[in-house]
């Protein structure tokens, strides 16, 4: 069973290359955006997950601040911080006036959460749970991407296959139409034979114009599934295969 690569027209392009429904299924699994947004999903979850958890545990803040200024309280209270306060800051102009001063201040905190009324346990509970029910949810969208594939690629399947049909039957038709008509040309037929006949034909040609239509249409649906919309794909199989696939339950 194989899928023949990019096509545009109606017709199969005998050119295109062909790619196997395993490999079909691994574009799938690689390329579709409803499994791309299941796995974000999922690392939301496991990342919220790992937040609760943080949130119990210790934590160690570090602050650095810069100043620079001439503000009297605050370069008095600088001074006296860094213990650089002498007799001679006490002078009532120093006092008043201070010049411009920089200060760095490094400070280093500790804090451990000691009780919160079972909060932080109970989502760290509530976001273990979600994470886990995340993973599940992105393991039924790969299990449903794949019966999409599965359904989609046989469709297309039997979709070309019904097209072969229809046009194989058609040339049949034409065929017998043109021997009917030089029967007719030679007396050896009556002309109801011919009208019957140019009746098939044309019932024939509406049929292939809707199996090629919904042999498109298949291809458009593939190619969703597969995450690749701008190409759409069109299978190819041999009767026994074609046989096999339509007897599998889908």
């Amino acid at each position: 069973v194989s899928v023949f690569a990019p096509v545009r027209s109606r017709a199969a392009d005998p050119r295109a290359n062909r790619i196997s429904f395993a490999q079909a299924l691994a574009i799938a699994m690689r390329q579709s955006r409803v499994i791309e947004a299941a796995e974000y999903s999922r690392e939301e979850a496991v990342d919220g997950a790992d937040e609760a958890r943080g949130e119990m545990l210790p934590k160690i803040d570090a602050l650095e601040n810069f100043s620079y200024t001439d503000n009297p309280t605050q370069v008095f209270s600088n001074l006296l911080n860094e213990q650089e306060f002498t007799a001679g800051n006490f002078a009532v102009d120093q006092l008043n006036h201070p010049g411009a001063k920089s200060n760095f201040d490094t400070v280093f905190r500790f804090s451990q959460p000691i009780f919160a009324g079972g909060r932080l346990f109970a989502r760290f509970e509530r976001a273990g749970l979600s994470a886990s029910a995340a993973k599940w949810r992105t393991v039924r969208v790969r299990q449903q991407v794949a019966f999409a594939v599965v359904r989609t690629y046989y469709g297309a399947v039997l979709d070309e296959q019904r097209v072969g049909v229809v046009e194989r039957a058609l040339a049949s038709a034409r065929a017998h139409l043109a021997q009917a008509r030089n029967l007719f040309a030679h007396g050896m037929a009556v002309k109801a034979d011919v009208l019957r006949t140019n009746v098939l034909v044309g019932t024939l040609e509406q049929e292939q114009i809707a199996a090629r239509n919904g042999m498109m249409v298949s291809r458009a649906v593939l190619a969703h599934v597969l995450g690749d919309e701008d190409h759409p794909l069109a299978p190819e199989v041999s009767p026994p295969e074609l046989t096999a696939a339509a007897a599998a339950p889908m």
